[in-house]
């Protein structure tokens, strides 16, 4: 497989009217703009609590159209830091990307991607994408980037964060180490109650409400550098 999609998810089972067919709506986009899914290894992450066999077989018949794709069952904290970092784990491609209940992409993304990052897929890359978000030319919300990338830290996301403001730590984290290309003329539209294009849900209050704590761990982690490993004392957990 070229490309590896995570997509961490906590709308399964019962959905909510913001998003009334929960991951399927967003995944169902991904198949249907993508050229070639044989070519794509598509992994949904699933808290532990939400998991069941009829959610099992929901995912195991929905993600059976790609070339590798399945679900895993997340142990760790129900946060959307953890399933992210949890789902990227088990990524096995060159390249990598994220995507969302709420984020849907353009025609032809994978093409897009494979000719977007190129032959040497062992150089660290990442490219940031356009989500029709005002907040896209100071921070980063949505892209892809290379394994080997991940591979320097192991992680995608500081693990002490919960939600709120990981967004923050790892655009400086780009910016500091020279490898962020902005790349806004590829749009992944992030239909998001922010900008009046969504309604609210539990799933976003409950981002919403890691805002506080988020932003002490950022300006903590700020003024030390945001060091890539643990210092003293430190957990690294949410």
């Amino acid at each position: 497989m070229r490309i590896s999609i995570f997509h961490p998810t906590a709308r399964v089972g019962s959905y909510p009217p913001s998003l009334p067919r929960g991951w399927h709506h967003a995944h169902d986009a991904m198949l249907q703009s993508c050229d070639h899914p044989e070519n794509i290894e598509y992994i949904l992450s699933i808290h532990h609590s939400r998991w069941s066999d009829t959610i099992a077989l929901d995912a195991a018949t929905s993600l059976s159209h790609w070339g590798k794709g399945y679900a895993i069952i997340n142990p760790g904290a129900d946060t959307n830091v953890s399933q992210i970092n949890f789902s990227i784990s088990h990524c096995e491609s060159p390249i990598l990307m994220g995507i969302m209940d709420d984020l849907f992409p353009p025609p032809h993304w994978d093409t897009i991607l494979l000719n977007l990052f190129g032959s040497d897929l062992n150089k660290e890359q990442v490219f940031q994408f356009s989500t029709c978000s005002p907040a896209d030319p100071i921070l980063f919300v949505h892209g892809a980037l290379t394994r080997s990338y991940y591979q320097r830290y192991g992680y995608l996301l500081w693990p002490e964060y919960e939600g709120m403001f990981a967004d923050n730590e790892f655009t400086a984290q780009l910016e500091r180490d020279h490898v962020l290309t902005r790349r806004f003329d590829i749009v992944f539209e992030h239909v998001h109650p922010a900008f009046n294009k969504a309604q609210t849900d539990s799933v976003y209050n409950k981002h919403w409400d890691s805002h506080y704590r988020g932003k002490e761990i950022f300006e903590r982690r700020r003024a030390k550098g945001f060091p890539a490993s643990p210092l003293p004392g430190e957990s690294v957990h949410a």
